[in-house]
């Protein structure tokens, strides 16, 4: 069956898209050993003249040959000039080499009628050279101009033969071939063309065969090859899935695909993802595991099994619905997991009878190449669902503790208010106590709020352009006061430029991220110290680099310091906190597309730098 090509830099359609996809094909399409072939060609025509004339003592004219040897040279030269640009040209230059390939086919056949005719016409020894431009051609033309140059040719030696019976053309005779003799009969040009026929046809059908079998090998190579690579570049199990029925189609020359996966009970095939098929036929159903059915069989054995829709039409669920499809073949492959089969993979024809071994064989080796990553896609499912489903835990149980944690809260402050009587010295502290608690669990609540809603996706604000410089002034006067209260520097820095830049963000966003930056510097430097705060602006990035000379982070705490609820030693030692903070700006900061790193010695200081992509204001 006619196959369709893939390559890798764009999908292929019909016959007419035939050229480089592996190392066989990029040589035949090259046009580069034609060439060289055609070197020889053009020598030893204008050779063998000469040596002819030298050796054999008959004479006879050797222009028209020295002529036709000289002319196949020139053009030569020619062609590999076009060769050399369409192997220097940029992007695709498939079109390109399919034209050339027409046009030396075509040029070179009319230089060997030529030298046919002045040798003898149908007469000429050198009509065995017929054979060698049929195989030619049928390397390097799609099937379909193969065989019309075939029977082109034939037309051709059959003009030629009549022409010179009618005496349109003389019988061009070459004495150093045999005595004179008179042109050729219609008998003798009839029994030749019969035999051209059937030896220029037999040698079209198994040069082609041969061809066709390569191109189609290095086809599934390809696709496999591809396939491999689409079914690795992403998690998301509609595009693994959608990849591989694309794939299978196209190398198959298949009208249609489709993959269905085992549900969770065991007891139903699932429509997953399809190529070539319509809405109907894909709105009939699950397949049910129920014996009689060729799905429970190929589940059950493993093997690749052909459907003929005629013949074996009550072993089909819907046998209806796929007759109205058009559909004649069907060929079956289990989907084999590591523990259980994962489903099924079908391919389908409209003519039939259409699928052989050697698809089956493909079709079982896509399907094992792309169980694995089906596997890791419905694992990545499950883990993103898992992770939903906690932060949506989070949400709620948070939300729940958010009101008992402020009823408490002013109830303390009630009691230490003294609304409820005096307290003595101890009850007071021990309130106190209860207090700092309290605020530090309200914290802890908040933290995890945000934390929850950053990561469900759920912003209550819109994102729009902000100005950083604007919100880092904001930041630095509501913290300024709590670094004078330690007698610490803290120096603001904008470069030019970055007054008028903008990113794409929430103001609540945007505020948190450099708040809690420029809060830490303060917070974990000591008295005395300096805090630097630079805006930098470049292309297309706005970067803020927060220093401080504070305590800096131990280097073992480096890899962990974007985990939740992890603190370093030291940092434990002289503030309370969350371990959420950094978690929370990290995760702010991917959701605004920018980048978050740290620098940083133990008791020499820290830098964190920020960086988020610009937009138009």
């Amino acid at each position: 069956m006619p196959a369709r090509h893939v390559t890798p830099v764009a999908p292929q359609g019909d016959d007419d898209t035939w050229l480089p996809l592996m190392r066989s094909r990029e040589f035949v399409a090259s046009g580069r050993w034609l060439v060289n072939l055609r070197w020889l060609a053009g020598v030893g025509v204008i050779a063998g003249c000469w040596l002819a004339r030298a050796v054999l003592p008959t004479p006879f004219s050797a222009t028209p040959f020295v002529a036709v040897g000289a002319a196949i040279l020139a053009g030569n030269s020619l062609l590999l000039l076009v060769v050399r640009r369409i192997e220097a040209a940029a992007g695709d230059s498939s079109r390109a080499r399919a034209w050339l390939a027409r046009a030396q086919v075509t040029l070179d056949w009319v230089a060997m009628l030529v030298l046919v005719h002045h040798s003898g016409g149908l007469k000429s020894p050198l009509l065995l050279f017929y054979i060698f431009h049929i195989v030619i051609a049928a390397l390097l033309l799609p099937h379909r101009e193969a065989l019309t140059f075939t029977l082109t040719t034939i037309a051709t030696l059959a003009g030629l033969g009549v022409a010179e019976i009618l005496g349109t053309l003389p019988h061009q005779h070459l004495a150093v071939f045999g005595p004179s003799e008179p042109p050729p009969t219609p008998t003798f040009v009839a029994v030749m063309l019969v035999a051209l026929v059937a030896v220029g046809l037999v040698a079209h059908y198994f040069t082609s065969l041969v061809a066709r079998s390569v191109r189609r090998s290095e086809d599934q190579l390809a696709a496999l090859y591809l396939a491999s690579q689409s079914v690795t570049s992403t998690l998301d199990l509609q595009e693994v899935l959608q990849g591989l029925m694309r794939e299978t189609v196209e190398v198959m020359g298949a009208s249609g695909a489709s993959i269905g996966l085992l549900d969770s009970s065991g007891t139903h095939i699932e429509p997953a993802a399809s190529f070539g098929l319509s809405e109907r036929y894909l709105a009939k159903g699950p397949l049910a595991l129920i014996p009689g059915y060729i799905q429970t069989d190929v589940m059950t054995t493993g093997e690749p099994t052909f459907i003929h829709v005629d013949e074996d039409r009550d072993r089909l669920q819907y046998p209806d619905v796929v007759k109205a499809e058009g559909i004649n073949t069907i060929l079956y492959v289990r989907l084999p997991g590591k523990t259980h089969p994962l489903g099924l993979m079908r391919a389908y024809s409209n003519r039939p009878h259409a699928f052989s071994q050697d698809d089956a064989r493909f079709l079982a080796t896509i399907a094992a190449q792309g169980a694995g990553a089906i596997e890791n896609a419905l694992a990545f499912k499950a883990l993103r669902q898992l992770d939903e489903e906690k932060s949506q835990f989070l949400r709620v149980v948070t939300h729940e503790l958010r009101s008992p944690v402020k009823g408490a809260q002013a109830a303390v402050k009630v009691i230490l208010d003294g609304y409820t009587g005096e307290l003595g010295a101890q009850q007071r502290d021990f309130v106190t106590r209860i207090g700092r608690r309290l605020t530090a669990l309200q914290l802890l609540v908040d933290d995890l709020l945000e934390l929850a809603a950053g990561r469900s996706g759920l912003e209550v604000e819109e994102r729009r352009p902000l100005s950083v410089v604007q919100a880092l002034k904001l930041v630095v006067s509501q913290i300024e006061p709590q670094s004078v209260d330690k007698r610490q520097q803290l120096v603001l820095r904008c470069d030019d430029g970055c007054e008028a830049a903008r990113v794409l963000g929430t103001p609540t966003c945007l505020l948190r991220i450099l708040s809690n930056l420029v809060g830490n510097a303060v917070k974990y430097t000591p008295e005395g110290g300096r805090i630097t705060i630079t805006a930098r602006r470049f292309e297309r990035q706005m970067a803020v680099e927060v220093q401080d000379t504070g305590i800096g982070i131990p280097e073992a705490s480096l890899p962990q310091l974007f985990t939740e609820f992890y603190r370093a030693p030291n940092a434990k030692d002289v503030e309370t906190g969350t371990g959420l903070g950094l978690v929370i700006v990290k995760d702010m900061v991917d959701r605004l597309g920018g980048t978050l790193s740290v620098q940083s010695q133990e008791g020499h200081g820290s830098t964190f730098t920020v960086c988020l992509p610009t937009c138009a204001p």
